[in-house]
């Protein structure tokens, strides 16, 4: 996960503006930690290698597996040129690929009120947050993301011993 790039100058905080249903990211992020679901319960990510980096056209599923630090993850992998939505997302993102740190981080757009957790991955001047985690709904969202760290991190170990 961390060798993928965003596409995108930005992501919404919702996966379809037009329908609760679809959830959001902060939802996604707390079943991951909660070990409620893994990137297996999900459509694999769609990537891409252009100058020799891999992009992702899945922005706000990466941004999830990103920011709860998943490590290595299966993802899909096409042809550049054979799915155009990869040329027209990382076109959209070419203004603010330098802010961004070369597709690295992305800005997050709150469209609801959940607090949303600060992050890494977030990149503040693209971003447009109002409500952010308090202080210590952070430092809980945190122990969750270094406690599924380590139960990652043992059972990689476990499988590499076998």
């Amino acid at each position: 996960v961390n060798e993928i790039r965003f596409t995108q100058e930005h992501v919404y905080d919702t996966f379809n503006a037009n329908s609760a249903k679809a959830g959001g990211v902060v939802e996604l992020i707390d079943a991951i930690l909660a070990g409620e679901k893994t990137p297996l319960d999900l459509p694999l990510i769609r990537v891409a290698v252009k100058r020799g980096a891999y992009w992702c056209v899945d922005n706000r599923r990466l941004f999830v597996y990103k920011h709860c630090q998943l490590g290595e993850i299966p993802v899909e992998v096409h042809a550049w040129k054979a799915n155009r939505e990869f040329e027209l997302k990382f076109r959209n993102g070419l203004s603010t690929r330098y802010q961004s740190g070369d597709g690295r981080r992305i800005g997050v757009l709150q469209r609801t009120d959940i607090p949303f957790p600060r992050s890494p991955v977030m990149e503040l001047s693209l971003s447009q947050v109002t409500v952010f985690m308090s202080p210590v709904q952070q430092r809980k969202h945190e122990a969750k993301i270094a406690a599924l760290r380590a139960r990652l991190d043992k059972a990689r170990a476990s499988e590499e011993a076998a």
